[in-house]
């Protein structure tokens, strides 16, 4: 297949695929349809996925329902919501907006009809899947599932295997301190390094807080947590997510308007005091106490490690061309031990 899946019969014969397996050998003695998140190119591409969807599965509006920036009225955010607390919609089409940064834990499978040239853009939207949920919290939404140690990549157009761009160290500005930079970025400095060096620094303390740091913070935010901004930081300055929202031929000028107005979207978050004040009260307390125990740890970040947590939270089980949630750096001791890690 093409490296997008773009012509109709092409996609009715991946989701009939999805549909014949998905109880029999994807979740066998399941009858519900998990919750599934389908990657399109652009907009018209997922708006012709969502049709096809409906038709194959027999179902109505509410199935299947698409989620970008573009939704013909409806509020994104209250269709992400419902995504992630109610019945409906069982599946998701998406070009970007639910690609990073955005937790629907009850997400079980994953379908690319898309291709990704970003390493850095992929593990992110591989991380959608990884999301752990409680068994109570799942059967909320999906009433016939017992509990989620895994979950399914459906790979339709080789993204696992085709060529990603080389990743760079995140952490770009190690002079830098973290309260001055997030001061600077919520004043309006905008270069792409300043953006990727907090995302890694917001990465690497999401791994050394605790629960009720981590609480406070999604408090303060509405429910993002460092990932999450670590996330949209890094989506402001991807290609890959450039491409999809104005596309790859686009005017030099759209494109630069475009990434600017990504920009100053990612960041606007840090325009709360009360937010930068929490973020800099609890990477203080965390370099105290990794002080304290003599572990000081600090080192320079790669693309594909910044997901790390979230790579290792879910299990994956071999399905087509199944990519696991895991860094790359652990490839190889998942090939000798088993895909479910």
């Amino acid at each position: 297949m093409d490296r997008t899946v773009l012509v109709p019969n092409q996609i009715r014969t991946v989701l009939e695929s999805f549909r014949d397996t998905l109880f029999t050998e994807l979740f066998p003695g399941r009858h519900e349809v998990p919750k599934t998140l389908i990657f399109a190119k652009d907009d018209h591409h997922a708006e012709e996925i969502v049709g096809l969807v409906r038709e194959v599965f027999g179902k109505g509006n509410d199935f299947a329902r698409k989620i970008t920036y573009k939704t013909d009225g409806a509020d994104p955010e209250q269709l992400i919501r419902a995504f992630r607390n109610d019945y409906n919609p069982r599946i998701a089409v998406t070009v970007d907006m639910i690609a990073t940064g955005t937790d629907v834990k009850p997400i079980e499978a994953l379908i690319f009809l898309r291709d990704v040239r970003s390493e850095l853009y992929f593990e992110q939207m591989k991380g959608r899947g990884a999301r752990t949920i409680s068994p109570e919290k799942l059967r909320e939404v999906t009433p016939d599932a017992e509990a989620k140690t895994r979950f399914v990549l459906v790979d339709a157009v080789g993204v696992s295997e085709s060529l990603k761009t080389v990743s760079q160290p995140l952490d770009r500005d190690r002079v830098i301190g973290f309260d001055r930079l997030i001061d600077e970025i919520a004043a309006g400095r905008r270069d792409d390094d300043a953006f990727a060096t907090l995302a890694a620094r917001l990465a690497a303390l999401d791994q050394r807080i605790s629960d009720k740091d981590r609480a406070a913070i999604t408090k303060v935010t509405g429910g993002v947590d460092l990932a999450g901004l670590a996330g949209r930081l890094l989506d402001a300055v991807d290609p890959d997510a450039l491409a999809a929202r104005v596309g790859q031929d686009a005017p030099e000028l759209e494109q630069r308007k475009a990434r600017e107005a990504a920009k100053d979207k990612a960041v606007e978050i840090f325009d709360d005091p009360a937010l930068r004040k929490l973020l800099k009260d609890v990477k203080a307390a965390a370099d105290n106490i990794a002080y304290d125990n003599g572990a000081l740890q600090y080192g320079c970040l790669k693309i594909d490690d910044v997901f790390g947590d979230v790579r290792r939270e879910g299990r994956c089980s071999l399905h087509w061309q199944f990519s696991t949630p895991t860094p790359s750096r652990n490839r190889e001791r998942m090939k000798r031990f088993g895909s479910n890690l």
